[in-house]
């Protein structure tokens, strides 16, 4: 955790009042949310510290050693549900954004082992798109257990269509499931679909 929040500035929540506290605690979970790499990490360290005593250093040392292993193993998928968002964040040029949604294209992206969202494939329709972030799913979990984490963009009935369907594949352990944060929705837009997950490959 402490390599996570190693650029965070957490000086109000040791020294500052009771209410610079609580404002410093939003702002961690506002910062936790800037990425959806850094999101699903922390909620994967949390888990397994939940599992060991959250006192004990070897616990930590233990949690830092399977974060750092496993860091190119989180598998972040996204699909979008207007492309006019993607061209005002300069992912995507003015000509792909009219055609695409002319076309009802919906692409599909996730995040390489650079920290970079690229491009993975597209297809045509909403609903194929969330499909698609399932069988994608299929191919990268591997021998993982299916801890999954959804982000939605104000969009709960595609989020709960895609759990569904993830529930219809696998023995669920756990899915956790909220709404992408500001930085993220302002980028993506209304719509936004992410589906995260620890896998033999992202």
């Amino acid at each position: 955790l402490a390599q996570m929040f190693r650029n965070f500035n957490s000086t109000d929540y040791f020294n500052g009042s009771p209410k610079e506290q609580l404002a410093c605690l939003n702002r961690a979970v506002e910062y936790v949310q800037l990425t959806e790499d850094l999101e699903t990490r922390f909620m994967a360290a949390v888990k397994r510290m939940k599992q060991g005593s959250i006192y004990a250093v070897p616990a930590m040392e233990t949690v830092a050693k399977w974060a750092e292993e496993n860091r190119l193993h989180m598998v972040h998928l996204f699909t979008v549900n207007d492309l006019n968002h993607l061209y005002r964040g300069g992912r995507i040029s003015r000509t792909t954004a009219v055609v695409g949604s002319m076309l009802n294209i919906k692409p599909v992206l996730h995040v390489d082992n650079d920290g970079k969202l690229t491009a993975i494939g597209k297809v045509r329709g909403r609903k194929k798109s969330l499909q698609e972030l399932v069988k994608l799913m299929d191919e990268k979990i591997g021998s993982y257990p299916a801890n999954i984490f959804i982000s939605h963009g104000d969009c709960e009935e595609d989020a709960n269509y895609v759990a569904e369907k993830v529930k219809e594949k696998y023995q669920i352990n756990t899915i956790i499931m909220n709404q992408v944060g500001a930085t993220i929705g302002a980028h993506s837009g209304p719509g936004t679909m992410a589906l995260f997950f620890v896998g033999d490959e992202r």
